[in-house]
C-alpha cells in the first residue's frame, strides 16, 4: 500500500494536473455580488490579469476588491486561487474559508480549499472540504478526481476507487482523470475497474516513477 507521505502526494498532484492555473477559467466568478461600479471594474481587471497569468496584478486587484467589498464571496475565492498559485497556501486557505463562509455552495471554492489543505499536508480537512464540493456538485468530475487523489494519499484505496470511477464515468475523455485512475489501477489493482484502462494505457499511465 502506498504510504501517505509528501513524496507520494507530490506524485499525485502531478498526476491530477489540476493547479489553480489550469482551472482558473472555470473558477473565475460569473456572478458578481451587488457592488459599486468601480469595485466591479476592479474585479474585472483582476480577473483579466488572472487569466493572463499576471498573478501579482491579480492578487493586488482582488485584495483591493475584498477590502472595498468584504462580503463579495467571489472576490475572496479568486484571491484564494491567486494565493494558492503563488504558493502562499496559508493566505489561500484564509481567503477560501472566507469565501465558503459567505457562500457555502460557491462552485469550486471548497474544491480549491481542499487542494490548499492537501498541499499543506492537512488531509482530514482536505477530505472534509472536497466532500462538501462533491455533495453540492455531484456532476463535477474534477471534484471527484481530487477526492480520489486525497483518499489515495490517506491510504484509502477502496474509497479512492469509488471517487475516481465516478470522475471517469462523468468525464471519460478527461486525460487527467484517466491518468490518475490509471495510477490507482497500478498501485491498487484489486480495486481497479476497466473503465479507464484503454486511455491510460495509451498514455503510458502504468509506467513506474
Amino acid at each position: 500500500m502506498v504510504s501517505a507521505n509528501l513524496h507520494t502526494r507530490s506524485k499525485l498532484v502531478a498526476l491530477a494536473g489540476l493547479s489553480a492555473a489550469t482551472l482558473v477559467l472555470c473558477a473565475i466568478a460569473s456572478s458578481q455580488a451587488q457592488v459599486e461600479p468601480d469595485v466591479s471594474a476592479r474585479f474585472h481587471e483582476a480577473s483579466q490579469a488572472m487569466r493572463s497569468g499576471d498573478l501579482q496584478s491579480a492578487g493586488n486587484g482582488f485584495a483591493a476588491v475584498v477590502k472595498a467589498a468584504p462580503s463579495f464571496a467571489e472576490a475572496h475565492f479568486n484571491l484564494g486561487l491567486v494565493r494558492e498559485e503563488q504558493g502562499r497556501f496559508e493566505e489561500a486557505i484564509a481567503s477560501l474559508q472566507k469565501a465558503v463562509g459567505l457562500k457555502p455552495k460557491l462552485h469550486g471554492a471548497n474544491l480549491f480549499l481542499a487542494i490548499a489543505y492537501y498541499r499543506t499536508n492537512r488531509l482530514e480537512p482536505a477530505l472534509a472540504a472536497v466532500s462538501k464540493e462533491t455533495a453540492a456538485y455531484p456532476k463535477d468530475a474534477s471534484a471527484w478526481m481530487w477526492q480520489g487523489v486525497i483518499e489515495l494519499a490517506m491510504d484509502r484505496p477502496e474509497e479512492a476507487a469509488v471517487a475516481l470511477d465516478k470522475a471517469a464515468s462523468i468525464d471519460p475523455e478527461n486525460v487527467d482523470i484517466c491518468i490518475t485512475a490509471g495510477r490507482r489501477i497500478c498501485w491498487f489493482p484489486k480495486t481497479a475497474t476497466a473503465r479507464c484502462l484503454k486511455p491510460t494505457q495509451n498514455r503510458g499511465a502504468c509506467t513506474r516513477f
